[in-house]
């Protein structure tokens, strides 16, 4: 029978951290505990003012390279984290910015 790590290592494929080394029980107590890490906020940037012909609101949107205006779609990037937003979303859209 295989031990508590190496069912970690063998079922995830990772070894552990220097980290996780130096702070084993607080790791331990956090997956004994049931600890679930807080997501951080993301934001959507709806642009109220454009619309599709079926009337759909259009979010600012950013794939290869290149923002623009689309209705909401799983394969774009139209939400953004709050680093992205200071650092790649241009300024004027950054007020627009709704968190979801």
């Amino acid at each position: 029978m295989l031990s508590t790590d190496e069912e970690l290592l063998t079922k995830k494929g990772l070894e552990w951290t220097e980290e996780v080394e130096e702070n084993q029980e607080l790791h331990t107590r956090a997956i004994l505990d049931g600890y679930t890490v807080k997501k951080e906020p993301m934001y959507e940037i709806p642009l109220s003012c454009l619309k599709t012909t079926d009337g759909e609101v259009q979010y600012l949107s950013y794939k290869d390279k290149k923002w623009f205006a689309s209705r909401k779609h799983t394969w774009l990037k139209q939400r953004f984290t709050e680093t992205e937003l200071k650092e790649k979303v241009p300024e004027f859209y950054r007020e627009l910015a709704k968190e979801v």
